[in-house]
């Protein structure tokens, strides 16, 4: 299921639910709009291979929806498109580390005949990497009292996000040919190599302002954790210990072990009816 397809699932149930809780004067259903500014950042576990090298300006839009607990808190979801991304450096001093690619510029899985149709071999030293997730926020919304116009909140919780596309940057060094040259691979698709849905903590603080009514302006501070790997654990085109001369070789090289998780800052504003 594509994000336009999601989205309008989304809003078609956010709408009977408005209409179901429209006669409530408590107001137990909320229903808004939000932008995001969001400067994000990929990190690792496995330092001993890998160095952060970056943060990227990325940013996100959603749906919102609140569905009233008690009188100070609210089960909060929604769903959204978040563009995100980051960099990362892979410590090798060596050329064995990389991937091979065709002449249309994809990647090919290596085998003993991985040459023969004019595949190349590259090295790659780092990779700057953009995704694009469907996010759901699953999240308790802790509400004070009104002061002077005015509500501060707490949120906690989580979020799943279900990857639509991945596309990478690489400096690699071309080492198939008769000398290394270095260069850079370019919007390379990457989406196979990566895990498809993702989970993430959601923690942030933020206020109200009421506008008139029930229809309030927010602005929220929301730190984004990653809990699961944005790659598969062993890479199926990205391979360690490649020789030059493998075209001669009976058994292929080994898959490299890869690690990458997102993090970010999320600057939300938004209004709520």
């Amino acid at each position: 299921m594509n994000m336009k397809k999601i989205l309008s699932l989304f809003i078609v149930t956010v709408v009977v639910a408005q209409t179901s809780f429209a006669q409530d004067a408590d107001k137990k259903f909320r229903f808004g709009l939000r932008v995001a500014a969001q400067p994000t950042w990929l990190r690792s576990d496995d330092v001993k291979n890998y160095a952060n090298s970056g943060t990227k300006f990325g940013f996100g839009f959603g749906l919102n929806a609140e569905f009233k607990l008690t009188s100070a808190v609210s089960f909060s979801t929604g769903i959204g498109g978040d563009f995100i991304g980051g960099s990362q450096e892979y410590k090798t001093d060596n050329t064995t580390l990389g991937y091979a690619v065709d002449k249309a510029g994809s990647y090919v899985e290596i085998d003993k005949n991985w040459a023969a149709n004019g595949s190349k071999f590259y090295s790659i030293q780092s990779r700057k990497v953009k995704t694009t997730y469907v996010t759901i926020p699953l999240t308790l919304k802790m509400m004070t009292n009104e002061i002077s116009g005015l509500k501060y909140f707490g949120v906690f919780g989580g979020n799943l996000g279900i990857l639509t596309k991945a596309r990478a940057e690489d400096q690699v060094t071309l080492v198939s040919g008769s000398l290394p040259t270095a260069g850079t691979n370019s919007d390379m698709n990457i989406y196979h190599d990566c895990i498809p849905v993702k989970a993430e903590l959601n923690v942030g603080i933020g206020t109200e302002y009421r506008l008139s009514g029930t229809t309030s302006a927010f602005l929220s501070i929301n730190y984004i954790r990653g809990f699961t790997n944005l790659y598969r654990g062993t890479s199926k085109f990205l391979v360690t210990d490649f020789p030059n001369t493998y075209v001669n070789q009976i058994s292929p090289p080994m898959g490299a072990k890869q690690g990458a998780l997102g993090d970010m800052v999320q600057i939300n504003i938004g209004i709520l009816f």
